[in-house]
């Protein structure tokens, strides 16, 4: 048992749980006051779904929510881990690493926008500055706040 606990670094749950809020946060702030009026232009021209499943709308809300808030609780405590493992100590090192993360997650989205699934600009502006803000600022929050469980 000791192998696994030695191979997945600690992270302070507190820490997990000020990511959630900072990217719920970030959410807000991009879809809402910054960029909602965009978003909304982005989204206006979308075809209306019709509705073929016979769940009730708080059941999907129910289960959008529940597999958002777990996904970033994982990459919450991906980057706070990776932080950690990389011995990173000043916000220039974070600002790296969730520029590297969102490389990694950030960039594959955007090139599927754009060449995929053929969305326009406005869309995809959206949602690479939502995906920057989510993956560079939490790296400095967690950073700043403090991530590790001995603090030197």
């Amino acid at each position: 048992m000791s192998l696994v606990y030695s191979l997945v670094p600690y992270v302070r749950p507190s820490a997990i749980v000020l990511g959630v809020a900072f990217d719920h946060a970030a959410s807000f702030l991009v879809y809402g006051p910054l960029m909602g009026d965009l978003w909304k232009k982005a989204m206006s021209p979308a075809p209306l779904h019709t509705q073929t499943s016979t769940s009730s709308p708080a059941k999907k809300a129910v289960t959008t929510y529940t597999s958002n808030i777990l996904s970033t609780c994982i990459q919450t405590y991906s980057i706070a881990a990776l932080l950690q493992l990389t011995g990173t100590i000043s916000m220039k090192g974070a600002f790296y690493v969730g520029l590297y993360v969102f490389g990694a997650s950030g960039l594959p989205d955007v090139v599927d926008y754009i060449f995929t699934e053929k969305r326009g600009c406005s869309y995809t502006l959206v949602k690479t500055v939502s995906s920057f803000v989510k993956s560079v600022g939490m790296s400095m929050v967690l950073l700043g706040y403090g991530i590790r469980q001995n603090e030197v």
